[in-house]
């Protein structure tokens, strides 16, 4: 009976909300619903569909650390292609291939600086595609900056999560110590 009103159900909901719905019982009693007339079908009466307008969201309710920074002329595309957010990487040595979409070459004088965690890296390197290693095991956030000569933001990209997977292998066990009395020669 559920299954019967489940299809009642998207049948009237789907399409136009003008469109016919049919209720026909079949010689083995079985009860159907369409939207083609049948012979000896009852056409159902429907009201008119329940509609809200959506709403878009603010920018203060938009996730915190997504944002990207300021979007000069000169980098009107700035973004983190790879790893992907939310990105699982597994590599013993921690290392992330990271690659960027940065429109047009580097200014003179500009460079790019990787932020981890919310904290800048000293090293800044002038491509865009580069890899960093040995990345603690866990959650990071990872973003890029294009920065000019002393230091300052220029453009920033959106801030990207991945997990860093490290295989460990644990340390062998402790010998169990010795028993009470235990005497080593001397």
């Amino acid at each position: 009976m559920a299954y019967r009103t489940l299809i009642a159900a998207a049948l009237l909901a789907s399409g136009a909300a003008n469109a016919a719905v049919y209720r026909w019982v079949d010689p083995e009693g079985l009860v159907h619903y369409t939207d083609r007339p049948v012979p000896g079908a009852e056409e159902i009466k429907t009201g008119p569909l329940a509609t809200y307008p959506g709403q878009r969201p603010s920018a203060a309710s938009r996730p915190s650390g997504r944002e990207q920074g300021p979007r000069p002329e000169f980098y009107p595309a700035f973004s983190i292609i790879s790893p992907a957010n939310d990105a699982t990487i597994r590599d013993n040595t921690g290392a992330v291939a990271i690659q960027l979409d940065l429109s047009g070459d580097l200014r003179e004088g500009h460079a790019i600086a990787l932020v981890i965690d919310g904290e800048r890296q000293p090293e800044t390197v002038r491509t865009s595609t580069f890899t960093i290693s040995n990345l603690d095991r866990g959650t990071h956030t990872l973003q890029a900056m294009v920065v000019d000569g002393e230091g300052n933001e220029v453009a920033s990209t959106a801030a990207t999560t991945i997990h860093m997977q490290r295989a460990a292998i644990p340390p062998p066990p402790s010998p169990p110590p010795p028993p009470p009395g235990f005497r080593t020669n001397p």
